[in-house]
């Protein structure tokens, strides 16, 4: 009975975990960025598009970008999409790291700044140097807001 017991607690963990996620809880727990700051610009030819430019620091050489989630709303509410145009992703070392002209299109600049949030998912590896391997997960980190 008490093997029953620890065995339907792995099992009821697991599916938790793969539910809310790994790469959510390393994100969370583990960032790869961190310190993020941010300025927009309206464009002038549109008005729904926004240059987005900021720094960040990168705090884990194992992880590439994959993509961006960019979000109007707020973090866990109601919330849309939001498309953007960063570029290809660049694989950077850990450090402070400067980006620019980014295009977001969530105008006014205000509504980008105040009113929408990013998150950025990352393929990282464990192990040490040869002998790392990818994550099966993409680790997801808070970028803005």
């Amino acid at each position: 009975m008490k093997h029953a017991f620890h065995i339907w607690t792995a099992v009821l963990s697991a599916g938790w975990i793969s539910l809310i996620g790994p790469g959510t809880i390393e994100g969370k727990y583990f960032p790869v960025v961190d310190r993020v700051f941010m300025t927009a610009v309206q464009d002038e030819n549109s008005s729904e598009w926004v240059y987005v430019s900021g720094s960040f620091f990168k705090l884990r050489n194992s992880c590439n970008p994959e993509y961006i989630r960019w979000r109007k709303g707020e973090r866990g509410g109601n919330d849309s999409p939001v498309d953007y145009v960063w570029g290809a992703p660049e694989v950077r070392f850990a450090g402070f790291h400067v980006f620019e002209n980014w295009h977001v299109q969530a105008a006014p600049p205000e509504v980008l700044l105040h009113e929408s949030y990013a998150d950025v998912f990352h393929r990282c590896r464990i192990g040490f140097g040869k002998f790392s391997v990818p994550t099966p997960w993409l680790t997801r980190t808070p970028f803005w807001n």
